[in-house]
């Protein structure tokens, strides 16, 4: 287990530097689209994010899980997936555009830009994907890294010089993603894996179907993540869709590194599913990382007014009561993506599908109850029961093929203290008081579990 641990930490450290460069360079930006950009501009440029996120595995028909998923096996199987995939995207595209330039024909905003973007956000799914399956983790971080500094560097020039505003922040993320796509294709000399010999229809329908379930899986995961967005658009306004976006930030800290390690927890729970001991590795990990990210609520949820105070414009201040839940929420969606690779490795994704439509199904119905009455808090509250409920059913239903064993009087222990920071939230204003108090409090939670993260830390230098 020890081996494992060590490749895992390895990988989960160059996936890191990659995600925090790409995440630190975007929080540092927001001052500068609140400032620029309306609350009707930002809460625009969120939904057109949004679509472009929800359109891209219709458009490729999620098949860039496949390339990754065969390419973890050999480099033959790299190359058919990968070509059969192509063949499927370019096919996909086509019915796409048309519908673009029919769109275009009604004088539909901003099509074009959205063209681009989905276009070489799914193409570049593709070949990420193939990059990572193959081992080149390095490039794939490397173009993450170029991509964020060059959307950052056009976002100043067009922004800030140019005064495009809107315009100018939707050309500046087209042109990134083709950067970033350029460096991933040229770097791992992709065009080597294009072998027109291997594809075959029966090599299509073999990734379709490992697929066709993951679809409705995005579609579905969207409706857990994205649909309250929706909702609120519809029930409160454009304003309040760019209060939620701001509200997002601060929880997206959470990923800074856990999308790091959800990148190399998906190879090394493909290349563990085998083994005997799986489920005890499966367990040890996921509480690892639970309580991790439970005290980074914990330590997030004290800084979250003072910095909301100082970081944006005043009318986006009250945007401080969405991220609680939204907190939460990245915790319950990234504990669900864990176990949800599980799945891939099993190479069983209908369940993916299934578990993440009843997801959907409750946070769209609560969205509808509380959006009305509560506005984002309403909107965060939802996508957290959402969520929630995803996770549960599928650790109720990966038992089936590993065991995760939940330490849960752990959990609710830590919840308790989430609840009780909320409450002092509520209760005092911001002031050094509150912070001290909520920090004390994450420094108690951590201080009764001290035996636990000692022991990590003890794994983690190899002193043990």
């Amino acid at each position: 287990m020890a081996e494992r641990v060590r490749e895992l930490i390895k990988n989960t450290g160059i996936f890191a530097i990659g995600s925090l460069s790409t995440k630190v360079l975007s929080l540092l930006m927001v001052p500068l689209y609140t400032t620029v950009l309306s609350t009707a501009d930002y809460g625009t440029v969120d939904v057109i994010g949004t679509f472009t996120g929800l359109l891209a595995p219709v458009i490729t028909l999620s098949v860039y899980d496949a390339v990754f998923r065969w390419a973890l096996d050999d480099q033959a199987d790299a190359s058919r997936s990968f070509s059969n995939a192509l063949v499927i995207w370019l096919t996909s595209t086509l019915l796409f555009s048309a519908v673009c330039l029919f769109l275009h024909t009604l004088n539909t905003p901003h099509i074009g830009y959205f063209w681009v973007m989905v276009v070489t956000g799914s193409l570049g799914a593709i070949c990420s994907n193939l990059v990572r399956g193959i081992g080149y983790v390095k490039l794939f971080t490397i173009a993450g890294i170029v991509s964020s500094v060059s959307f950052m560097s056009l976002n100043l020039v067009f922004l800030l010089q140019l005064h495009l505003g809107l315009t100018g922040y939707l050309l500046a993320s087209a042109i990134s993603a083709l950067v970033s796509l350029v460096i991933v294709t040229t770097g791992a000399k992709i065009s080597r894996y294009w072998d027109a010999g291997l594809v075959h229809p029966k090599h299509m329908r073999q990734l379709l179907l490992y697929t066709m379930p993951l679809i409705p899986n995005a579609l579905s995961w969207w409706g857990v993540a994205s649909a309250n967005r929706l909702v609120l658009l519809s029930f409160a306004g454009v304003a309040a869709n760019g209060l939620y976006a701001v509200a997002n930030k601060l929880p997206s800290l959470i990923n800074l590194i856990y999308g790091a390690f959800l990148q190399s927890w998906q190879m090394s729970a493909v290349k563990t599913f085998d083994d005997q001991d799986s489920g005890a590795y499966y367990t040890r990990t996921f509480d690892v990382v639970m309580r991790l990210q439970l005290v980074a609520v914990m330590a997030l949820m004290a800084l979250t007014q003072p910095v909301l105070a100082n970081w944006v414009a005043p009318d986006y201040f009250t945007s401080w009561q969405a991220v609680p839940g939204l907190l939460l929420t990245v915790v319950y969606t990234n504990m669900s993506a864990m176990v949800g690779a599980t799945y891939l490795a099993a190479k069983r994704t209908k369940g993916l599908f299934l578990t993440t439509m009843y997801g959907a199904v409750i946070s769209i119905g609560l969205s509808l109850v509380t959006v009305p009455h509560l506005g984002i808090i309403g909107a965060s509250l939802a996508s957290c029961l959402g969520f929630a409920a995803v996770l549960g059913i599928r650790l109720h239903e990966t038992r089936q093929f590993v065991t995760i064993n939940v330490a849960w009087g752990v959990v609710i222990k830590y919840h308790v203290v989430i609840l009780l920071q909320l409450a002092i939230m509520c209760m005092i204003p911001v002031c050094a008081i509150q912070t001290i108090c909520l920090l004390l409090l994450t420094v108690g939670i951590v201080s009764t579990d001290w035996p636990f993260y000692q022991g990590l830390i003890a794994t983690l230098t190899n002193k043990r």
